[in-house]
């Protein structure tokens, strides 16, 4: 589906079994579509892992970042500061995370002063 009609905002990718939901897209091609909308940036929210602490795959996350140019946000089985790490070195501009938090695997004081991302 064409989202050039919408513009400001995130656009929040929604990606299950390495798909996007609905669509069933690869998330890499609606990344490099993304660029030509008028969106401020983007959030992938790999729905699966939410929750799982699972860890993430560097190898994707480098090929999603490289993907699209804007602001770039991940979350879902984020599970350690390791992880954070990864996510910088990737390029994120950012994490959603908060069962690794609760779970005492990142300090919440990293987050009330902005560390990693």
């Amino acid at each position: 589906e064409d989202l050039s009609c919408y513009g400001g905002g995130f656009l929040s990718l929604d990606i299950k079994n390495g798909r996007v939901i609905p669509s069933g897209r690869n998330p890499v091609d609606v990344l490099r579509l993304a660029n030509g909308w008028r969106f401020y940036g983007c959030i992938i929210l790999n729905i699966h892992a939410v929750g799982t602490e699972t860890g993430l795959d560097r190898e994707m996350l480098e090929t999603m970042r490289a993907a699209y140019h804007r602001k770039l946000f991940y979350g879902g089985g984020v599970a350690s500061i390791a992880d954070l790490h990864i996510l910088r070195d990737a390029g994120f501009d950012g994490a959603i995370i908060a069962t690794a938090i609760h779970h005492g695997k990142i300090p919440l004081d990293w987050i009330r002063r902005g560390y990693v991302c």
